[in-house]
């Protein structure tokens, strides 16, 4: 990323309140780029700030696993130069486990909600987190409507569902990245490689088996 010019892009971050997207911040920040960052709760906000002082940033609320939030959101904003689609959830607390649920719902629908609707608003440049928990086994996904899986599955299917996107928008770039067992909120500190170092990962390609970690339930970025 260093390597990059970043200087006055305007660039967007979600889920840039904690873990990777705070650390892509923190990245984009230190080399020059304009940011808007997305944050879900507010109990990270704070900290976040804390660790990016000052620089060329504002926070805006989203849940996008909500449509009026996604709505909302993108009447607030114009085009960006890069966009990066990182918000996630793994079992948010109260979800059913009928698929598709609350996470299929927020990881796929509402990255691709996000995706069509900044299009629209002239963006040609976006990288979106995937998982490397994406190679976990998977069915037919048409199988599974109104059946009950398992939070881990849901999980996979979601971040899966990431990887066919730029086959949707071929006209514009659109890369997806599966990062590896992270220590996130969303993996926890017992996640072996730190956010700083990174996991060096190759993209997934359907065949091998990735890094399978249980992600930590209830939790969002």
């Amino acid at each position: 990323m260093e390597a990059m010019d970043w200087s006055k892009k305007k660039v967007l971050v979600t889920g840039a309140s904690s873990g990777l997207g705070l650390e892509l911040a923190r990245l984009l920040s230190k080399n020059g780029a304009r940011l808007v960052l997305t944050y879900r709760s507010e109990k990270h906000l704070a900290a976040a700030k804390a660790v990016l002082g000052q620089g060329d940033y504002a926070f805006l609320y989203l849940d996008q696993g909500k449509r009026e939030s996604v709505i909302s959101f993108l009447a607030s904003v114009s085009s960006f130069d890069c966009v990066f689609l990182n918000a996630g959830v793994y079992f948010p607390s109260g979800s059913s486990m009928a698929f598709p649920d609350a996470t299929f719902r927020d990881n796929a629908v509402g990255t691709y909600l996000l995706l069509k609707g900044l299009i629209a608003k002239g963006t040609s440049s976006f990288i979106l987190t995937s998982s490397m928990n994406r190679a976990w086994p998977l069915k037919g996904i048409e199988a599974l409507c109104g059946k009950m899986v398992s939070p881990r599955a849901s999980y996979a299917y979601s971040k899966e569902a990431l990887s066919a996107f730029p086959c949707l928008f071929p006209e514009i770039d659109v890369k997806v990245v599966e990062p590896g067992l992270l220590k996130t909120n969303i993996y926890g500190k017992t996640a072996p490689f730190f956010l700083e170092i990174g996991q060096p990962t190759p993209f997934a390609d359907g065949n091998e088996s990735g890094g399978c970690g249980r992600p930590n339930a209830h939790d969002s970025r």
